[in-house]
Order: C-alpha cells, then structure tokens, then sequence
C-alpha cells in the first residue's frame, strides 16, 4: 500500500510522462476499486512524492484457459527528464525480477515494442495470445518457462482500461 506522499508522487509522474491525463485517471480508478495488483516505485530519493519512474500491475483474464500469476503491466512511466538513459529498462528488470520472486508467472502489455523487447518482451501473439486491436504493440512475458501455454485467445483487462 502506498503512502500519501507516493500517491501523490505518482499522480504528479503520469501527468508529466503522459500528454494528457488519462494515465492518471486509470490508475486513480484502479486503486480506488482495488485493483491494482501490484505497484512499483522509483523515487528521486527517499521521498516518494517525487518519483523517477512508476509501473501498475493489474489481473488479466483469457478468452481460452485459467491463469493466475500472470498480471497486466501498465501504465509505466518515467519522469520526462530521467528518459533515454536506460534508467526505465534497468527500473522494468527490476520490477520483472521482483514480480518472479513474488511468484508471477507472466506479464503482457500494450505498449512501444522497441523499447519491451530490450526487456525480453515478444510479441503476445506467439503465445497464442490477442488483444483485438494494436496487436503489433501487444506483447508478453514468461517469468517461468511454459507460463503461457494453458491460456490462449483474447487477452481481457479491468474494465477501467476500456474507458481511456
């Protein structure tokens, strides 16, 4: 559970990462229903009203097969003036390792392929995996081998992210 002052540290990031609020507003209505799985800071320094970098994590569902451990990342982001000095990439391995210590299976997001594929990300769809639109930025993890065979299809996230 975050602190008031991280609370207020990652409202203040997504808007500045973000061209308009909408990142904000997710994760506003994530937290407020609970839904927020998991949620990863990178403060400045010890104060976590002022924050480097931010990732969410939310449950998932799958048209075809049950998984649990297996979480949506997003929204991800890192403070304008901290991007491009691999500050992001080094904070995502961060997050990934400890998501696969707190037993995770596997991660997806929609998001700049360019950039996930440093991370190890592939392309959702060579797990079988769809989200019926985007599909070139549609990408997924396996934090354990084989963590994606059970479930194929459309890949459903909250409710809150149809409402961007």
């Amino acid at each position: 559970m975050l602190t008031e002052q991280g609370i207020i540290g990652v409202d203040t990031l997504l808007k500045e990462a973000f061209e308009t609020d909408a990142e904000s507003q997710l994760v506003k209505t994530l937290r407020s229903q609970d839904r927020l799985v998991a949620e990863h800071l990178l403060p400045l320094e010890d104060d976590e009203s002022e924050l480097l970098a931010y990732i969410a994590y939310t449950d998932v569902s799958f048209e075809k097969g049950e998984a649990e451990d297996i979480l949506a990342l997003g929204p991800m982001a890192v403070s304008p003036g901290a991007q491009r000095q691999g500050i992001g990439l080094e904070f995502l391995q961060h997050s990934l390792d400890a998501l696969r210590e707190d037993g995770i299976m596997a991660v997806i997001l929609l998001g700049h392929t360019d950039f996930y594929r440093q991370a190890g990300f592939q392309a959702a769809s060579d797990f079988g995996l769809t989200f019926g639109q985007a599909e070139e930025h549609f990408m997924a993890i396996e934090l354990r081998p084989g963590a994606l065979k059970n479930v194929s299809g459309k890949v459903l996230y909250d409710d809150a992210f149809y409402s961007l």
